[in-house]
């Protein structure tokens, strides 16, 4: 009986399956009785990678193409200096993540699905910045660098954890998508942000901060169940 619980964390990896979606569903019903962390409505209607469509303005140039041909991947890829990076819409930790220029890079392995592709943004080589979100205010910050031939930073892909700083201009894109987070109930959410730019709001199971709690000798759980017990009580 899940009404008896005070508090449900919905932390489930991707992919964002079936089984993810159905689970979902049966938490909507509940969440007039028990506080779901994130609101289960938001999890079904919201996409990581595609709700930061949402702001033209913080995101790199971006496209959504369903079963992608070469010749598409090309037509985008000459409208940018550096080519393109093409991202699945619903995995995580880096995986099938494939940069694509038609020369130096001139192969790429895709399945038939719906695909993310992005402007590549070659400031990936000083890191990809992970900002913990807690109710719509900036907790804390890492930065992960790419293993050495690599440009994809995420740590289950061989990247290594940084401490940094959260700038003006990361302060920026937080407040631009504050109220965002806030209407929907997403309470507890991870951005990233290569090259200033805003590239995925993460919903389901953002991580790092076990990584910013080392870098910065803080405890950000306490601020996230802190938060959680003001909300029950």
């Amino acid at each position: 009986n899940l009404t008896s619980s005070s508090v449900i964390f919905m932390r489930s990896d991707p992919p964002i399956d079936d089984a993810y979606l159905d689970a979902c569903t049966y938490l909507e019903t509940i969440k007039d009785e028990v506080l779901i962390v994130n609101n289960p409505t938001a999890l079904l209607n919201f996409n990581e990678k595609l709700c930061t469509l949402n702001f033209p303005n913080l995101i790199p140039e971006t496209f959504i193409l369903e079963n992608p041909r070469m010749i598409d991947l090309d037509q985008y890829a000459k409208k940018f200096s550096n080519g393109i990076v093409i991202k699945p819409l619903n995995l995580c930790g880096g995986e099938g993540v494939q940069r694509y220029d038609s020369e130096k890079f001139n192969s790429v392995d895709l399945a038939e699905d719906t695909y993310i592709v992005q402007e590549f943004i070659k400031e990936v080589d000083k890191g990809d910045k992970r900002i913990i979100i807690l109710n719509g205010e900036p907790l804390g910050a890492i930065l992960r660098i790419a293993k050495e031939g690599s440009f994809i930073c995420n740590f289950h892909s061989g990247g290594r954890p940084s401490p940094t700083e959260i700038t003006k201009d990361d302060l920026y894109i937080c407040n631009q998508i504050k109220d965002f987070l806030i209407d929907n109930d997403i309470y507890f959410a991870g951005i990233d942000i290569i090259g200033g730019k805003l590239t995925e709001i993460n919903i389901t199971s953002p991580t790092c901060v076990q990584e910013i709690n080392r870098a910065n000798n803080v405890k950000l759980e306490e601020n996230v169940l802190d938060f959680i017990l003001s909300k029950v009580n």
